[in-house]
């Protein structure tokens, strides 16, 4: 198989779509700092997700549920590990991020939390640069 259908094949695989959530600092008038979770425009990616198991929370007061995801998009060099993101309505913690030889394409490992017996309203609230929640009470995503 060539490069080029290689490549081709990689790009096939890319259809689910995916945000970025970074984390911005700006600085207001008095010299304080305000940090704001800003969401990119959609990606395109291939989401395979794989639940792990039930486990312990740090604290060990809650059971749980771990579930990590290998995510593969093209290279993007601005995406950084305290990154966050956003698929299928929740939001992902990035582990690991490993692009390619020729910086063409990029995977990533995440992973997902969420308690026992909690709804995905009880994760943390995402928001846009302007304030807006982005996933609704049910834990659906407000994105198109």
């Amino acid at each position: 198989m060539t490069n080029h259908n290689r490549k081709n094949e990689r790009i096939g695989r890319l259809r689910h779509r995916i945000n970025f959530v970074q984390r911005t600092t700006s600085v207001d008038d008095v010299g304080g700092e305000t940090h704001v979770w800003v969401t990119s425009d959609p990606l395109w990616a291939s989401v395979e997700i794989t639940p792990i198991q039930s486990q312990d929370d740090v604290i060990g007061s809650k059971i749980t549920n771990v579930t990590s995801a290998r995510i593969f998009l093209r290279y993007n060099s601005t995406l950084e590990p305290e990154d966050r993101i956003l698929f299928d309505g929740n939001e992902w913690e990035i582990l690991s991020i490993l692009p390619d030889s020729h910086k063409s394409f990029m995977q990533l490992e995440a992973v997902r939390y969420l308690a026992e017996n909690a709804s995905s309203s009880d994760a943390t609230t995402l928001v846009d640069d302007e304030g807006d929640a982005l996933i609704d009470d049910e834990g659906d995503s407000l994105l198109g």
